[in-house]
């Protein structure tokens, strides 16, 4: 399974998300993306309220053409984990947490961590701050 993860404030979520949503999966063979909005920002940016953030992030994936929808899904596993926003903290939680992700239905009962190849998708925003 090829999950494509999309991580940001999504602070508020915009045209532009929804843009880079869908070129990339028009142009990378993917079956899934995953939304990943931080708890904090790494670069101590003043975000709204997490829980604020996830309910207008719900309300982006319906703006997506509906052939892509499904394959678009919320991963908030930086907040209620309550992460620090450093991307490989993020990679290693979902590297280990099979139980949470079937939980929140991000995997089928019948997958395991092993079988998925993650791909990282970031805003040009944060070019500049790459090395950091």
């Amino acid at each position: 399974m090829n999950i494509v993860l999309f991580g940001g404030a999504f602070n508020p979520p915009h045209i532009g998300h929804l843009i880079v949503i869908q070129q990339a999966l028009e142009l990378i063979d993917a079956n899934q993306l995953w939304l990943l909005p931080c708890y904090q920002h790494s670069f101590d940016k003043d975000l709204a309220s997490p829980s604020h953030r996830l309910n207008i992030l719900e309300l982006l994936i319906p703006e997506l053409p509906q052939d892509l929808q499904h394959k678009v899904k919320i991963c908030p596993i930086e907040i209620d984990f309550k992460l620090s926003g450093q991307t490989h903290e993020a990679i290693s939680k979902l590297q280990s947490e099979e139980k949470y992700l079937k939980e929140k239905h991000l995997l089928p009962q019948d997958s395991k961590l092993q079988n998925i190849k993650y791909s990282f998708l970031m805003g040009s925003d944060n070019l500049k701050d790459y090395e950091k």
